[in-house]
């Protein structure tokens, strides 16, 4: 069964860095990023920059890859050579990700027991768009 998808309209956002950075002849600017966002009509301001934050955390996720798991260090010839080395790197994040999440769990678990808050509690996730 097909699902009509609802019109979705291309948004220009703008995010401004709150650092201040020194120009010459003394003058303050700031720096700029552009994002285009494509959002169904009528949707909140909110939730366009919520999803556009979304692309900072997979930028951090890459960068931790390459760093930890080599992932922008291959030198192949073939496409296969590759592919296989970019699963290897990325099953070895996965893998480190959930033993870090475990790890965190608990301790999160034990801190919560101390104190009587509830940080053990798993986060709700909400999903949007169409499949």
């Amino acid at each position: 069964m097909l699902r009509k998808c609802p019109i979705r309209w291309p948004l220009l956002l703008i995010r401004r860095s709150t650092k201040t950075k020194r120009l010459a002849g003394e003058r303050i600017d700031y720096e700029y990023a552009y994002f285009l966002v494509h959002a169904e009509a009528g949707a909140p301001l909110a939730q366009a920059v919520r999803r556009a934050g979304v692309r900072w955390k997979i930028e951090e996720n890459n960068e931790t890859a390459k760093q930890v798991t080599g992932l922008g260090q291959y030198q192949v010839r073939r496409w296969t050579s590759w592919h296989r080395h970019v699963t290897c790197a990325m099953l070895a994040l996965a893998f480190l990700t959930a033993q870090r999440a475990r790890h965190l769990d608990a301790e999160s678990a034990a801190s919560g027991a101390e104190h009587g808050d509830d940080l053990g509690k798993a986060p709700t996730t909400e999903t949007h768009g169409c499949p």
